[in-house]
């Protein structure tokens, strides 16, 4: 949801032509408060909800790897607010230059809205299917690794200047939005065949 919501922001922004330099300015950093709130601490959040929880409260008894994932989880937190920041500045610069490049340098943070929710809709295939060739993504601990290890190479990805990332275009966003709404329908639709429609037919 935050994902579609980030990509009809700037369409509902360029409706309104006779904006202020100030009010222009204004939208850019309340963009990238909701950015930082919806692709840096949200995924922080669910990674934590996925590690307190059942056999991965293990971690709390070993310090090191308490430790460690505090660190990671704080490293990609400050690696999307470096992002955003270095958007903001270039947004700033790039509105005297006559040409804008046509790519992204370093990885948008708001990949994070296409990454995640398509591995919580993995794990809920395996889980209602039980395939065995792909059984352990299903199980937490080895899931909270999986989601972990994802935020890990993002942190990475949103500050590597030697990576280009084509901006999207009208296409490709409404490519990108119709994948997120389908991910969603099929999220909610596997969740209402496994809570009703399998136990009636099971029954019958």
């Amino acid at each position: 949801i935050s994902g579609v919501c980030d990509m009809f922001d700037g369409v509902v922004s360029r409706t309104k032509k006779n904006r202020s330099h100030t009010e222009k300015s204004y939208g850019i950093q309340i963009d990238s408060l909701a950015d930082i709130i919806s692709f840096g601490v949200l995924p922080i959040f669910i990674n934590y909800s996925l590690s307190f929880k059942g056999e991965t409260s293990t971690l709390k008894e070993e310090f090191w790897l308490f430790a460690l994932v505090w660190l990671v989880w704080g490293f990609y937190l400050l690696a999307a607010l470096i992002r955003l920041a270095y958007y903001n500045v270039l947004a700033e610069t790039q509105k005297y230059d006559s040409q804008s490049p046509s790519y992204f340098t370093g990885l948008p943070v708001t990949a994070a809205a296409i990454l995640f929710p398509f591995l919580f809709l993995a794990k809920f295939i395996c889980k209602t299917w039980d395939f065995k060739s792909l059984g352990f993504i299903e199980q937490r601990p080895t899931f909270f690794w999986f989601h972990f290890a994802c935020m890990l190479l993002l942190t990475f990805l949103f500050l590597c200047k030697k990576i280009h990332f084509p901006k999207p275009k009208a296409k490709t966003t409404i490519t990108i939005i119709l994948l997120l709404a389908l991910n969603f329908i099929l999220f909610m639709l596997l969740k209402i065949l496994l809570k009703y429609l399998l136990p009636m037919a099971i029954t019958k």
